[in-house]
């Protein structure tokens, strides 16, 4: 989706970018405040005077924010694309006194969906990343610590790899707490043959990874190893039927239909500069699969007293590739 057939499809003269994310994604720099105007033939990148000369070596315009107004006289901008999800009313009411104003909600998240080569390269990157994290974490496993204590190593790792932290608030989940989705690491501690779920991510270059797995700590019941393998089984059923120009929701189902039973949240969605990005992989989707989109795959099954996460992040290609080295085998879960 070329910026220059949206101006056009909208009848507008620019847009006017607010959100980090988009900000980095058009101009490749981001500082507190900054604004980023999108139009026809370039963009104009707005910081503090402060910054000015952090903002170097940038494929776009760089002003002092304080000449904005300016800026939009100078280009004779009367009709003017906002982010209307993320511009506060202060703002809103000011800009609105000086040009129209167009609520464009989540449009540089359809622009970002397609992913560039170096972007693709540096989601592989902090995947890689995430994968030694978790190698170097589960020897730190052992009866008696705490889904806390696990958090810490986890963060000092993080530090050790010289990445920006991590791209979510990582979940560690012993035993029970398992079974909730988004659980929050607390002081339990671990016990003999007891599941664990890890669903963490790092961030580098501003850009993010997402990745599940779900362990067992001693000797596995048959419940647990009868779940883990449907789990693991819609995963795969999942991959094989991604392809190009197929309905996300598609997918999803194929992955239940592998299951047996329902997922209670989405099988997928996107990552990038945000955790979650297009496409949705769910079942009310209508996003369609194409070529250099970064998604994860994710399917869960939660019983009462445990939960099964297996998550990896993947670009579509020519193929389906993994962006993610850790082992999903049941025999490699074990510990």
């Amino acid at each position: 989706m070329l910026i220059e057939n949206i101006l056009k499809e909208k009848g507008i003269d620019g847009i006017l970018l607010s959100k980090k994310e988009n900000i980095l994604y058009s101009t490749g720099f981001f500082s507190e405040g900054a604004l980023a105007l999108v139009l026809p033939r370039c963009v104009i990148l707005f910081v503090s005077h402060l910054d000015i000369k952090n903002a170097k070596n940038l494929d776009c315009e760089l002003e002092d924010i304080r000449e904005f107004f300016k800026i939009i006289e100078q280009f004779k901008i009367e009709k003017l694309g906002f982010e209307s999800e993320d511009m506060s009313f202060a703002r809103h009411k000011r800009l609105s006194a000086q040009v129209r104003l167009i609520s464009l909600p989540d449009i540089y998240k359809k622009i970002r969906i397609i992913k560039k080569d170096q972007e693709i390269a540096k989601i592989k990157k902090v995947s890689h990343l995430t994968d030694q994290l978790i190698s170097k974490l589960i020897p730190m496993v052992k009866e008696g610590i705490s889904e806390l204590d696990l958090l810490n190593h986890a963060k000092k790792i993080s530090i050790d790899l010289n990445t920006q932290g991590f791209s979510f608030d990582p979940i560690i989940a012993f035993g029970s707490h398992s079974a909730c989705p988004h659980h929050a690491p607390s002081t339990k501690k671990l016990k003999k043959n007891t599941p664990i779920m890890i669903d963490i991510g790092l961030k580098k270059d501003e850009y993010l990874a997402d990745m599940t797995r779900s362990f067992f700590y001693g000797k596995p019941n048959e419940q647990w190893c009868n779940v883990y393998k449907k789990v693991l089984k819609a995963h795969a059923e999942a991959i094989k039927a991604v392809s190009s120009e197929r309905m996300c929701s598609f997918v999803h189902q194929r992955a239940e239909m592998a299951m047996g039973e329902k997922l209670i949240h989405a099988l997928g969605h996107g990552v990038g500069l945000e955790i979650h990005e297009y496409p949705l992989v769910s079942l009310g989707s209508e996003d369609v699969f194409q070529k250099n989109q970064v998604f994860t795959i994710e399917p869960g099954i939660y019983r009462k007293n445990f939960g099964i996460r297996i998550e990896n992040t993947y670009v579509l290609q020519e193929k389906l590739i993994s962006l993610n080295r850790s082992p999903i085998d049941i025999s490699k879960m074990i510990i």
